[in-house]
């Protein structure tokens, strides 16, 4: 199932899609620590600034799409993944273990060294991904 760009929730100030938590909408781990609470609107209110769902670069340029698939107790994976130049070439090339890697590179930059359950949190989340792809990757249209 891939969802429309519309049916997202960004953040009225810095137009960034938001994630859904057990205590309403918030920012991602990409862009905190915040400096404005998340104002939650419609996709089509703003101008949405993009970001790769695996190496959260600016910018995606492709999506994946998958069906909608459960993460953890406390939430989902809602449809296609947007990916950047660099995480799309991974894509294309089935080299998810060089994708696996370049999102923990990129986690570790923004956050610091991660610890053995955070990694295998991402190998996890990566392998019910990729059970649900349900075709190839496709230029992105309408920013994420």
């Amino acid at each position: 199932m891939v969802v429309p760009v519309s049916s997202f929730l960004v953040c009225a100030v810095c137009a960034r899609v938001l994630d859904r938590h057990p205590s309403g909408w918030a920012h991602a781990a990409a862009d905190r620590p915040e400096d404005h609470p998340a104002v939650p609107v419609a996709a089509g209110e703003v101008e949405v600034r993009g970001r790769c769902d695996f190496c959260s670069a600016d910018d995606p340029v492709a999506e994946l799409p998958a069906t909608t698939f459960l993460v953890g107790a406390i939430g989902g994976s809602v449809g296609a993944w947007a990916a950047c130049r660099r995480c799309a070439a991974l894509i294309r090339a089935g080299d998810w273990a060089g994708l696996e890697q370049r999102a923990v590179d990129a986690q570790e930059m923004l956050h610091g060294p991660l610890g053995p359950e955070t990694r295998a949190m991402i190998s996890g989340l990566y392998s019910r991904l990729r059970a649900h792809v349900v075709g190839p990757l496709r230029p992105m249209v309408g920013g994420r």
